[in-house]
């Protein structure tokens, strides 16, 4: 929510004189566009750092009195000395992950929907057991003598945790939880850069109250915006240990290794896999998990290897960056070539197909994106959503949406047509509008 300070034309004022004297030195109109959250400046190119170059003062104010406030700011200033600001709330559930650097990127049509494999559930698979390495005795030696000097874990608080999670824990796990609540162990020798493969037998343990750390854990958290997590695909495991699962409530965190990445243990594998294995979800990667060992036990006293750089390509026909490369398999198309004409038709009907990227304004074929029944997110340029709103072909399945072309710099008045877009396709749904806070000045 926008408070006072920002809301004020009060606070405006002074930089929207400056602004208009710019635009009439300059015989042109000039932008101004950027965007504030947590006491946090951002701009986009030039027309960002003209804030801080005309009104120092006016960004320290706002750093200060509205450090509670997520905004973006879009400021237009004409030759003719008028001036305006646009102001818009981006902490709206419509907005959250869609708006930075003064740019409406997309909209959440649905608040709180997650893209398609953060909803995936793991499959039951009959008579799966732990490993035969599961050894709690062996933890427990293991973690005491890394950790002689930590308490251990309430009996009351790992009870409480395995009620929350849903089931019991393996054995080793709360071998680990009874030895040390936290701390970190890793041996000496071992490479923590995060961007090698690295083998590794240690973590820092995330204790069970760490409500904070294990937040971060969470799909929202891993993706950040839809336009993210649209593109995300889980491949699947060569191997069968692992479920194709973006996120999955099985996933226990028992760890991190300090570069913003998880160990879980995995209480619903795949079919060739082991209840209890242990899992690393790499912080660069926004959906699924990479299989480590079959149990903490065996991760612990024998090590495996993370590599983030391991992950196969090509991504097995699940991303199409053309349309002549999509296949029954694939759930994500890009069509890159803003500069050619492009026809939507063959893709009538596909079953499997959630996101759509498209650069170019030039489209045919807009009728079939009713008829694509898994489609969730779809990224137009402005003009193409003018066409699909105009005609009546918007998807009920859409999620959220994108704009392909909010960063470019040959669209006129690209912030209040935007917003304008998002207001007609919010209104399609029965959702309340984005609120615009408009300051008008210029001129002293």
């Amino acid at each position: 929510m926008l408070n006072e300070t920002v809301t004020s034309a009060d606070t405006w004022q002074s930089y929207l004189v400056r602004l208009a004297a710019e635009a009439v030195s300059q015989g042109r109109s000039v932008t101004s566009i950027g965007n504030f959250s947590a006491g946090a400046y951002g701009m986009t190119g030039a027309a960002g750092s003209l804030m801080l170059a005309l009104d120092p003062e006016l960004v320290t104010t706002l750093q200060t009195r509205a450090a509670d406030c997520v905004f973006v700011y879009y400021g237009v200033a004409h030759p003719n000395g008028s001036a305006e600001m646009l102001l818009v709330d981006a902490s709206t559930p419509h907005l959250t992950g869609m708006a930075g650097n003064g740019l409406i990127d997309g909209v959440n049509l649905t608040p709180g929907a997650m893209p398609e494999p953060y909803l995936r559930q793991p499959i039951p698979v009959a008579g799966q057991e732990l490993s035969s390495g599961c050894d709690p005795e062996l933890v427990r030696r293991m973690i005491q003598g890394e950790l002689p000097d930590v308490p251990a874990t309430d009996p009351e608080h790992m009870a409480a945790a395995e009620q929350v999670f849903g089931q019991p824990l393996p054995p080793d796990v709360r071998a680990l939880y009874g030895a040390a609540a936290y701390g970190s162990f890793w041996p000496a020798d071992e490479d923590q850069d995060p961007e090698l493969a690295t083998i590794t037998r240690g973590m820092r343990i995330m204790p069970l109250d760490d409500t904070e750390g294990r937040s971060w854990f969470q799909p929202h958290r891993r993706y950040l915006s839809w336009i993210f997590g649209a593109e995300a695909v889980v491949l699947p495991d060569p191997f069968g240990q692992v479920q194709p699962l973006g996120h999955s409530a099985a996933w226990f965190v028992v760890g991190d290794d300090e570069a913003g990445g998880y160990f879980v243990v995995d209480m619903a594998p795949g079919p060739n896999g082991t209840v209890g294995q242990l899992l690393h979800v790499d912080r660069d990667v926004m959906a699924g998990a990479q299989w480590l060992a079959p149990s903490l036990t065996e991760y612990l006293q024998n090590g495996a290897v993370i590599d983030p750089w391991s992950r196969p390509e090509p991504e097995l026909g699940l991303v199409a960056r053309a349309m002549a490369d999509v296949g029954p398999q694939t759930e994500v198309l890009h069509v890159y070539d803003r500069d050619a004409s492009h026809d939507l038709t063959p893709l009538v009907g596909h079953p499997r197909l959630r996101s759509l990227f498209v650069s170019s304004a030039t489209v045919g074929g807009v009728d079939v994106l009713t008829r694509l029944p898994a489609l969730e997110f779809l990224s137009l340029p402005a003009a193409t959503w003018r066409t699909v709103i105009d005609e009546g072909r918007i998807p009920d399945t859409l999620q959220a949406i994108g704009f392909s072309d909010a960063g470019r710099s040959d669209v006129a008045e690209p912030f209040r047509e935007l917003i304008e877009i998002a207001n007609l396709l919010l209104n399609h749904r029965g959702q309340p509008p984005i609120e615009v806070v408009r300051v008008s000045g210029g001129a002293a």
